[in-house]
């Protein structure tokens, strides 16, 4: 079982075959809070922007995540005007545990040049040009990806907010919350987090249905 890797490359990103005129390029950086994509233009270098909802499918599903791929890349296109066959290429960077289910929804509506792999894989690859070599991501989730000289690949981490995400915004946040928590509890000891940390909002969060908020 720790032999086999948890991601694999998908054989379209190291194999670059143009469709379009090689003028336009499209990047997209799906995560559980927001989506944006961006349409390059290579002869005038303007970039054109969209925007959309999650696209983990982890946190909203494979449909909702590709309807929030799809408004986003629209717009884009929508910006540089022009049709999604005018680009030469598209890669699709998603943030979740599973990108196949979220590809194959987006191979049903878009060009299947389209090429949708997790979010650390295209870290990994714009980081280092396809090349051996390690990726990081460390925002709000965090995630790691490495590629060895034989070609073999690695991923540890990535497995959403609830089961790990070590290191990343979230789980620092989870974590000073908690200690200030502690703290305010006696169970933990005293940590300068406790003056900047309000426990009124967590309460609120918790409350019995019909119980009235805190005051």
């Amino acid at each position: 079982m720790r032999d086999e890797p948890l991601v694999r490359l998908p054989a379209a990103l190291l194999a670059h075959s143009p469709g379009g005129d090689g003028r336009y390029v499209m990047g997209v950086d799906g995560g559980a809070t927001k989506t944006l994509a961006a349409v390059l233009d290579l002869q005038q270098h303007d970039v054109h922007l969209g925007h959309g909802g999650s696209s983990n499918a982890d946190a909203v599903g494979a449909r909702v995540a590709t309807e929030s791929l799809v408004r986003a890349t629209d717009e884009a296109l929508d910006r540089a005007g022009i049709e999604p066959e005018r680009l030469d290429g598209a890669v699709l960077a998603i943030a979740g545990t599973d990108t196949e289910a979220v590809a194959e929804h987006v191979r049903a509506v878009r060009p299947a040049r389209w090429l949708v792999a997790n979010d650390v894989v295209g870290a990994w690859a714009a980081a280092t040009g396809a090349l051996p070599g390690v990726g990081a991501i460390s925002g709000t989730g965090s995630n790691v990806f490495g590629v060895g000289p034989d070609g073999r690949t690695w991923r540890a981490g990535g497995w959403g907010h609830i089961l790990g995400d070590e290191g990343s915004g979230y789980w620092l946040a989870t974590r000073s919350l908690r200690a200030a928590l502690a703290d305010r509890d006696g169970s933990g000891p005293r940590t300068a987090l406790s003056e900047a940390a309000t426990c009124v909002p967590i309460v609120g969060l918790v409350r019995p249905s019909g119980a009235p908020a805190a005051s």
